[in-house]
């Protein structure tokens, strides 16, 4: 209904301001005026802006989700004449429907505004009286109040000579358990005679026991009634539930000494409607009692005030001066259950004590004092416990010549701190103490808090702040400081390995009412660690940051920003704003070799960006010297001086490059962008001066060029590359924008060299062709096409072994390899393998290999193919010795990272034993002549032998001596 004042003041100060088209005019300033950010006011049929009575037709309220609150046939009977006197005279305000549709959708932004909002207390354009408030029907949404609900309102206020009035009646019609709120109160200043009837009841199920939480959802009534001068005036409470009295009393005001004395005696048996968690604590008796004074120039006397139930006690006695000031004050309470339990504490969800105690004294006189205590045994929280929790405190309250003042000390000490969360316990430690200062002037309208220490598990905080009033935002400012002596004690809670000391420093002002802060920053950190060799090498010793920042209504300026460490040097300034940003900083590390072994060289970087995170540009620019990351090809390609320039655009909030430059004396590259409407298109061209530099087997230039086009449907790339020994590429086609899914065609030739970047310190050489496609989402089960290697070399040094004049078709499908090859041995002999390979998760394979003796020299060069340096077959029966020819594997990967049997591991020479084992083909054979087996076991890449291996092997030697055979020269 205040909407509906605010309403009412826009709708008849509109005909003061224009005299013309009064629903064009008023309408247009209606919506404008009340709708916001996340709100929209619509009025329709607005009409009689010029007369006494005012209507409109519609009126509706929507925010992001669409419209909450709709008002049918609203009808404002006004005083246009007191309008002169800033005043709206409105005899009634009603309309036919008030339906509420939901409550309203709060706003939240996701990152926070670059300007504080500032801050200010609501204020009403006018002045607004109303004699009669009235809804026809009122509609309220089951998301309002958890059921859906139909009712009626009639209000009215009657206010002349001295004599006032006030009704209202609330009806619940519909559908649901029956309602009624009536209200009725009069006063007259000549007879000081007051009356006051107040009903509330509903029916079983209704919204303020559901509400409420009140078990069984029983029928419900409150009245309050009383009538008589306020020299000797008494009102009846009572609260009733299935027609069952809960809660009854009287509240008496009687004149008494040229004042009024107020009296209160309520009790009752509030169990019944209780939940059960809180029966524990209030029992079947609740007593309130009061008897209080108050003189007619405001001093006020608590003869008596108790507050009885189960679990609690709370008696005690207080005077208090006109002017505010206590002069006697002497509270205790207890918190405890009878039988000892932990008692679960009202209005504080999931909150238990075991005991609690309370005690508040004050006295006037010579001491002025003050002193108070709380303490808590066993508090229990979902989040945490705290076996003991004790708040001390003492000071001075008195009068001064500037008024009155209030001033002492506070120390608090919680021990046993248990928080449920490990990370948190580990962090917390057990023990925490703190104190502090306070000091309160009357008129200074601020609270200055000093001498703050807090100190528990490594870590200590002090510092002093000053709190001002709500007139100034609860502007708080002063400085605060935080040490932690050991950070390992926080990694589990920050997700990390962490470690090192620091102190954290923190001057300046700030606001959470008004979000304004002007601070100073500083951290100074000793052998900080992060988790990550590289940083944490980086940070190894001294390190410190600064920084000062301050937000206000313009947005937020980064006066000064400078980080250092380990020979880094980094600053930042410049201002933030929804209007617009402006922002630089340089980046200097005078020596990479802090970074860790394999690290080298310098680099300076400057950046900046300019505009909003709609419409901005970013520029970055840098330059290396003598570039070493650890990386034997990449060092040769960052030697010497390597500079950087980037110039990127943000169009809409996307990231768009408009040009970028990297260039040293081995690599050239370039890219630029353009956008032509919703096409966006670069341009790319790199110069390798030597391949040579990564692939010692290949000399000479290597050169990339091509597109890259985006548009609504993806990106289209055509791609080309050539480089030396007839190196020769072209990659052309679409990716779709998500990245998922592409249709690409991939074509060259080229030299196998260029894999032993990824195999070493295997060795591969011979052309290779490939004509492939990739159409579908991003996997090997898209990939089609044939790749060829001809005149091949593959040379493994821990196996000893070499093939050669490799010639290789390979043909992809359907996420599956099929292969067949062939080769010299470089001990002699040629192999053949054929057969599938599985290249998706499955990784099987089932090959054929076959060898051929017929030169009748074994694999190592002896007579009649004995025994072999490399093989798998029946020479050995546990296939030590020899390689059969028409040998068939069929392995099946364990994981992704290896395989239960493949060719080369299972290979066997004298420095690398087979861990396989050979089940010969039961039918006679001779060496050199063909033989079959099949293979079985676990080989695992670069596994040294154990000693099991050791004495498998010496008992294989025996046995070889045995059965006559000799080693050959491979062997």
């Amino acid at each position: 209904m205040r909407r509906g004042l605010v309403f009412a003041a826009f709708l008849v100060a509109g005909p003061v301001w224009a005299q013309g088209d009064d629903r064009d005019y008023l309408t247009a300033f209606l919506e404008d005026t009340l709708s916001g950010a996340g709100r929209q006011v619509t009025v329709t049929g607005f009409a009689g802006a010029l007369s006494s009575k005012a209507t409109i037709e519609q009126l509706t309220i929507a925010d992001d989700q669409g419209i909450w609150i709709t008002l049918n046939g609203v009808v404002l009977d006004w005083s246009r004449s007191a309008l002169m006197s800033g005043e709206v005279e409105v005899s009634e305000l009603s309309a036919d429907e008030v339906i509420v549709a939901r409550a309203p959708q709060a706003q939240a932004s996701a990152i926070p505004s670059p300007e504080a909002p500032g801050f200010s207390l609501p204020e009403l354009p006018v002045s607004i009286n109303i004699a009669r408030l009235a809804a026809k029907r009122i509609e309220l949404g089951p998301g309002v109040l958890g059921q859906p609900v139909t009712g009626t309102l009639e209000a009215s206020l009657q206010l002349a000579g001295g004599e006032g009035r006030a009704a209202l009646d609330l009806i619940r019609t519909g559908d649901g358990p029956a309602g009624e709120i009536r209200l009725d109160a009069s006063y007259a200043n000549a007879t000081r005679d007051l009356g006051l009837s107040l009903i509330a009841e509903e029916g079983a199920g209704g919204l303020v026991v559901g509400l409420l939480g009140i078990q069984g959802n029983p029928s419900a009534r409150l009245e309050v009634a009383g009538q008589g001068p306020l020299a000797d005036f008494s009102a009846d409470i009572g609260l009733a539930t299935d027609g069952a009295q809960r809660l009854q009393g009287r509240v008496t005001i009687r004149g008494e000494d040229g004042g009024y004395r107020l009296g209160a005696d309520v009790a009752g048996n509030l169990a019944p409607i209780l939940a059960p968690d809180l029966v524990d604590f209030f029992g079947s008796d609740v007593v309130l009692k009061l008897d209080a004074w108050r003189s007619g120039a405001g001093r006020i006397v608590v003869d008596r005030f108790d507050l009885a139930a189960r679990a609690l006690a709370l008696t005690g006695q207080a005077e208090i001066a006109a002017d505010g000031l206590p002069v006697r004050v002497d509270v205790t309470g207890t918190l405890a259950a009878p039988d000892g339990a932990p008692v679960a504490v009202p209005f504080a969800a999931e909150t238990r004590v075991r005991r609690a105690e309370f005690r508040l004294t004050s006295k006037q006189g010579s001491a002025d004092s003050w002193s108070g205590e709380i303490a808590l045994d066993g508090l229990d929280r979902p989040e945490i416990g705290i076996a003991r929790l004790a708040v001390k405190g003492s000071g001075r309250i008195g009068r001064s010549s500037v008024g009155i003042s209030f001033g002492g000390s506070l120390s608090a000490e919680a021990s046993g701190l248990a928080p449920r969360d490990p990370a948190l316990a580990e962090a917390l430690g057990r023990d925490v103490t703190g104190s502090l200062r306070l000091r309160m002037q009357e008129g200074s309208g601020a609270l200055r808090l000093s001498d703050i220490r807090l100190a528990g598990a490594g870590l200590a905080a002090s510092g002093a702040l000053q709190i001002e009033g709500l007139d100034k935002a609860l502007l708080t400012s002063g400085r605060l400081v935080v040490e932690a002596a050991d950070l390992t004690r926080f990694s589990r809670l920050a997700g990390r390995s962490l470690g090192g000391a620091g102190r954290l420093e923190v001057t300046g002002s700030a606001s959470g009412l008004s979000g304004f802060f002007d601070s100073e920053v500083a951290f100074a950190g000793t052998d900080l660690a992060m988790g990550q060799p590289e940083v944490d090498r980086l940070l190894a010793g001294p390190s410190r940051l600064k920084a000062s920042i301050r937000r206000d209504e313009t947005g937020t300026a980064l006066r000064a920003f400078d980080l250092a460490a380990g020979g880094l040097l980094a600053t930042a300034k410049g201002k933030l704003s929804s209007q617009g940003s402006d922002l630089s900083g340089t980046v200097n590390l005078a020596d990479l070799s802090v970074l860790g072994p394999g690290y080298g060289g310098a680099v300076t970087l400057d950046g900046g960006f300019v505009g909003t995170p709609e419409d901005g540009r970013i520029t970055l620019k840098g330059q290396g010297r003598s570039l070493r990351i650890g990386t034997r090809e990449a060092d040769r390609l960052l030697a010497g001086q390597s500079l950087l320039d980037l110039d990127l655009a943000v169009r809409s909030g996307v990231v768009q490059l408009r040009s970028a430059r990297l260039g040293n004396p081995q690599l050239q590259a370039t890219a630029t962008g353009e956008i032509t409407g919703a096409v966006r298109s670069i341009d790319l061209n790199a110069r390798l001066a030597n391949l040579g530099l990564i692939v010692p087997d290949l000399s000479g230039p290597l050169s990339v060029s091509g597109r890259a086009t985006q548009d609504g449907r993806g990106y289209r790339l055509e791609l080309s590359g050539s480089g030396p020994g007839q190196v020769a590429a072209r990659v052309s086609g679409t990716v779709a924008t998500s990245l998922g899914s592409a249709d690409l065609a991939i074509t060259g030739s080229g030299e196998a060299g260029i894999a032993n970047l990824l195999i070493s310190p295997r060795s591969v050489s011979g052309r290779v062709g490939y004509e492939l496609r990739l159409a579908g989402p991003l996997a090997l089960r898209s990939l089609s096409g044939r790749v060829t290697l001809s005149g091949g070399r593959i040379a493994d040094p821990d196996l000893g072994l070499a093939l050669q004049d490799v010639q290789a078709i390979g043909d992809l499908g359907g996420g599956a390899l099929q292969l067949a090859a062939t080769s010299g041995l470089s001990s002699g002999g040629r192999l053949q393998l054929d057969g599938r390979v599985r290249l998706d998760g499955r990784q099987e394979a089932d090959l054929a290999i076959a060898r051929n003796t017929a030169q009748g020299r074994g694999v190592g060069g002896n007579p009649g193919g004995g025994r072999d340096a490399v093989g798998i077959g029946p020479g050995d029966r546990a296939g030590r010795d020899s390689l059969c020819p028409g040998a068939r594997l069929r392995a099946r990967a364990r994981d992704r990272c290896g395989t239960r049997g493949r060719v080369a591991p299972a290979w066997h020479h004298r420095r690398r034993p087979a861990f396989g084992r050979v089940q010969p083909d039961p039918r006679p054979h001779r060496h050199s002549g063909p033989s079959s087996g099949a293979v079985t076991g676990r080989p695992r890449a670069g596994r040294k032998p154990g000693a099991a291996d050791r004495d498998r092997g010496r008992h294989r030697k025996r046995r070889h001596h045995q059965h006559g055979h000799r080693r050959g020269p491979g062997g």
